[in-house]
Formats: structure tokens, sequence, C-alpha cells
């Protein structure tokens, strides 16, 4: 019997599907719910990592805001274990054109940083102590490691919500990306610090995947 809910964006596949895969393999008492945006791939990879009875599939756009208010008030109605982890892994990067989320916000921005903060905004009062909230960021964020990628800029986030005119080009949408992932850095260590830096029972990371 499960004890515990973990819940991972972006789980049908890559390293979402892998932090699935390893949870449910380390410890029989974790519950996952793959929070994705498309629920016949979820369902797929629900499938392929087995474990019946231990695994959910949600519904989750962090390209639309709208649509993670639904998925956070779901939750209660789906009677799962207590909530115990939250994985914001989901991400994605653009290079050109100028694509926006359902409220008009610039896509990168909008579905790396956004979306996972609205997410995080929304259930952390369900969180059931001793909880971690894990962001996964990347190394691109920092301007001084040589990564190949434009260094982030970040003026403020009313800047970043939407995309520049003309739309992004190659460099400005990489740009775009370190920022956001920048973005994810900055949150986790104000999140950190407004929950006393653990003394509630609920621990933030970040981390470099590569």
């Amino acid at each position: 019997m499960t004890g515990k809910t973990a819940i991972i964006t972006g789980a049908n596949t890559g390293l979402g599907f892998e932090c699935a895969r390893h949870l449910l393999a380390s410890d029989p008492g974790w519950h996952v719910v793959l929070a994705v945006r498309d629920t016949e791939r979820g369902a797929d990879a629900a499938a392929r990592l087995g474990c019946p009875g231990r695994i959910t599939v949600g519904d989750i756009d962090l390209a639309s805001l709208r649509s993670v208010r639904r998925f956070a008030e779901a939750l209660p109605q789906l009677d799962l274990p207590p909530l115990h982890a939250l994985v914001c892994n989901a991400g994605l990067q653009l290079v050109a054109g100028a694509k926006t989320t359902a409220e008009g916000y610039e896509m990168t921005f909008g579905v790396n940083h956004l979306g996972h903060f609205a997410l995080t905004a929304h259930i952390l009062d369900t969180l059931a102590a001793p909880a971690r909230i894990v962001v996964v960021s990347s190394g691109t964020h920092d301007p001084q490691r040589f990564t190949g990628m434009p260094a982030p800029q970040y003026d403020s986030a009313e800047q970043l919500l939407r995309p520049p005119p003309g739309g992004l080009t190659g460099e400005e949408g990489r740009r775009r990306y370190t920022t956001s992932k920048l973005c994810n850095m900055l949150f986790s260590y104000e999140l950190d610090r407004r929950l006393g830096h653990g003394s509630r029972g609920i621990t933030v990371n970040a981390f470099d995947p590569g």
C-alpha cells in the first residue's frame, strides 16, 4: 500500500519518466502522479512503468494558468496518499517565432517558469512534511560557465512576459531559455527563504541535470 505521493511534471518522457521510474523502484510507498499535457502519452508511460495502482496520470498544460489551477483543484478528488514531493521538470526551448501561452505570455518563460511557479503556489499548502520541492534548472543559468549558450539577461519579469518585436531569433530564443532557467534558480532560493530554509519541513532544491 502506498503512503506518499509525488507529482512530476513532464513525466511521460525523458528525465521526468526516468525520475518516476526510479522513485517507484526505490520505495514501494510512493504513488506517482505523471502530470502531463498529453494524457494519452501519459497513459502509455504509465503502462511502460508498470506498478499498477501506484501511478495516476494528471492532465496539466503548463502553458495555461487555468489548466494549472484546474489540475491543482482536482487533486483532492483523486483520493491520493498525502503529497510529499513536487518535481518541476517539464520545459521547452523555442528558438524562433512569437509563440505565446493561453494568457499571451512568451512561451518559454510561461512554461519553464510561470507554469511551475503557479503550480507550486496552488499546492504548497497541501504538502505534508517532510516534503521536498525539486526544480530542474540548468547550468546555462550561470554566465560564468561555458555552456555554448548565450548568457541569461534578467531585467524584470515584465520584460520577459512578451516575445520581442518581430519574434524570437535563434540567439534571443536561446537566451530566453537560459533566462528562464535563471528564473528557476531565483524562484528556488526565494521559496526556500520563505519556507524558513527547511524549518517548516519542506526543502527546496534546484539542480542541473547535465
